[in-house]
């Protein structure tokens, strides 16, 4: 796709005022442009490209960042993440200071998930204020494999009695470890990239980087307009 879906979408409402027509028929005119018979083409066409290749989330003890801006699929990306540990019969966890737990739903539902919502195996806490010893208490029983999700990296630090950005991502990155569970934090990445000419972001466009420094994640993934660009971090120090 050229543009991502939302663009997509912007166009379509542009189109339909501009020819007075229903906008499902918009929609399908773009859908079209882009190459797909129709709208409902062109969305699971972008369903299945937010879908995680399983290869880059393999080693238990393994903290990923998932980095884009707004509407560019790291939410579907992460919680394919979940739903595909929830296929492989581990134990997922949905962390969200983001979204409600009925747009979670839905959005598994739209990638044709909904039955991992039914396994039992995956719990989704939007518990307000949540911070790294909410979120390690909760993984106390959690086994070797399992896969929690963070929705988002910034909001972490939201309350003020919690420690530093940087000490609480530290902290869940060892219990990680320790437990060897799988970790993955979804990111905010800074507007300035959109003026930077890359094609995707880097580990240098994460918001409030100066609050995290590096060496605290072992791969990070970043989405933009369909790109995804995947790599391995060096360890501090």
């Amino acid at each position: 796709m050229t543009y991502p879906v939302f663009l997509l979408k912007r166009q379509a409402r542009r189109l339909a005022r501009d020819k007075n027509q229903p906008l499902h028929q918009a929609l399908d005119e773009i859908a079209r442009r882009e190459g797909y018979q129709a709208w409902s083409h062109l969305v699971a066409a972008s369903n299945r490209q937010a879908v995680p290749d399983p290869a880059i989330f393999a080693e238990p003890g393994e903290v990923l960042l998932i980095g884009a801006r707004p509407s560019q699929g790291k939410t579907l990306f992460g919680l394919g993440l979940a739903a595909d540990a929830v296929r492989a019969g581990f134990q997922a966890s949905i962390f969200s200071l983001e979204c409600t737990e009925p747009t979670i739903r839905r959005r598994l539902e739209r990638m044709r998930r909904a039955d991992d919502l039914t396994s039992g195996r995956l719990r989704i806490d939007l518990t307000e204020g949540l911070d790294a010893d909410h979120i390690m208490t909760q993984l106390q029983t959690a086994k070797p494999g399992d896969v929690a999700v963070v929705d988002y990296l910034q909001l972490l630090d939201q309350n003020r009695r919690s420690p530093t950005l940087r000490d609480q991502v530290a902290r869940l990155r060892g219990h990680a470890r320790d437990r060897r569970l799988r970790l993955a934090f979804l990111s905010q990445i800074d507007r300035r990239f959109e003026l930077s000419g890359k094609p995707v972001p880097d580990y240098s466009d994460i918001r409030r980087l100066d609050a995290l420094g590096t060496g605290l994640f072992d791969k990070a993934c970043f989405l933009h307009k369909g790109k995804t660009s995947l790599v391995t971090l060096p360890p501090s120090g």
